[in-house]
């Protein structure tokens, strides 16, 4: 799709949903007026999905042809503890509370992926999934359970980075930071009140 009007307004709107969702952020399954913002431009886009409630995912659709392929597009929408002094216009009025990984702009993204999706749809079916708590862990999870993966042909996500220029984007074949783990960690050693007090 060439850059033209509807691409402007697509983009400006992008812009504005950033900046909302940063405002608002939320932590791990707790992410209700994240999940609103969604459902709201996903009616007005006129593109139907599905949401469970407080914890779940939302899941879009475009297409129902059972003979084409489906891709997912994925978002995540939780945010981080934390407190913002960044003093900018559209700071995050949620104490204790931040989008510091760039969750804001991913959903900004899929939402205007799927608007211009609309705009021309593909020949296949196209999965627009908002994924709760990807920073505590387990989020996918809920996705995964739901079903709502079980006839998908491919998925896909992006994540923003200060690495590279604006107008750049860094692809590799494979899983790319797509991890998560857990470890424990133990330490044994004496404790330096046993050599004796210090001397000075």
């Amino acid at each position: 799709m060439k850059w033209n009007d509807k691409s402007e307004k697509i983009y400006s709107r992008m812009v504005e949903l950033r900046r909302s969702f940063h405002q608002y952020p939320e932590l791990a399954f707790e992410e209700e007026k994240t999940a609103q913002t969604i459902m709201g431009e996903l009616e007005r886009l006129g593109i139907p999905y599905e949401y469970s409630g407080v914890g779940s995912g939302v899941i879009a659709r475009l297409g129902s042809n059972k003979n084409a392929p489906t891709v997912a597009l994925r978002a995540d929408m939780d945010g981080l503890p934390g407190e913002e002094n960044t003093g900018l216009p559209f700071s995050s009025k949620n104490i204790g509370k931040m989008h510091v990984c760039g969750h804001d702009g991913h959903m900004a993204i899929l939402l205007g992926a799927a608007a211009l999706l609309k705009e021309r749809p593909p020949e296949g079916n196209v999965l627009f999934v908002f994924q709760p708590a990807e920073e505590k862990g387990g989020g996918s999870r809920t996705i995964i359970k739901s079903g709502a993966l079980k006839e998908i042909d491919a998925i896909f996500a992006g994540h923003i980075t200060r690495h590279y220029n604006v107008g750049e984007i860094m692809i590799s074949k494979g899983v790319i930071t797509a991890q998560s783990d857990g470890f424990i960690l133990s330490i044994k050693a004496r404790g330096g009140m046993e050599q004796g007090p210090m001397k000075r």
